[in-house]
């Protein structure tokens, strides 16, 4: 069978398996996007890019780029049966959304939802800064609970400074109800 299939590949001119390099790498196509755009079997195209030491991409990688391409199938997430709708919880605790499109969204297509629903209210996260649960608990990501600090205040290098910021937090949050409260009484709302 082996014997076959470098046969197979040695029958094809050096365009064809540039080509089908090039496609691979450059183009980032599927070896079957390959065989359905140049008429050549699924086996020999993987046979070809062996032979010229490209490597292979991975399944999150490469479900990825189908995603992106706007393929319509459903990522192995979700068929396992297991599959509660991409939000899983990753082992620091953080809840995390299945978002491969999102434009902060880790390698493997997931974003901290934290992240996301400050996103949603505030606006894009500055480079180098952090989400911050003011009351602690990472489960609690209420927009009135999230504040974004500066990475090296979030880390807690300077735990000082991250109270200081998480006081500021509590104390901008009691204003803005405060306002509510005034606005309500004011407009004869209570």
């Amino acid at each position: 069978m082996l014997i076959k299939r470098n046969r197979t590949c040695r029958k094809l001119s050096p365009e064809l398996c540039q080509r089908i390099c090039d496609l691979y790498l450059n183009e980032k196509l599927s070896s079957t996007e390959i065989n359905e755009m140049l008429g050549v079997p699924v086996r020999t195209v993987i046979g070809v890019l062996k032979r010229k030491s490209v490597p292979r991409r991975g399944k999150s990688e490469s479900v990825l780029l189908a995603y992106s391409r706007g393929r319509k199938i459903r990522p192995i997430a979700e068929r396992n049966p297991k599959w509660q709708g991409g939000t899983v919880e990753g082992h620091s605790g953080y809840f995390m959304l299945w978002m491969p499109d999102y434009p902060s969204s880790m390698k493997k297509g997931y974003v901290y939802r934290h992240r996301y629903v400050y996103e949603q209210v505030h606006g894009k996260l500055p480079e180098g800064w952090r989400v911050h649960h003011i009351n602690g608990v990472k489960g609690d990501d209420r927009p009135e609970n999230l504040y974004a600090m500066p990475v090296k205040i979030h880390k807690g290098l300077d735990h000082k400074s991250k109270k200081d910021y998480t006081i500021d937090a509590l104390r901008n949050r009691v204003r803005q109800l405060e306002t509510q409260i005034n606005q309500q009484s004011y407009f004869g709302l209570k």
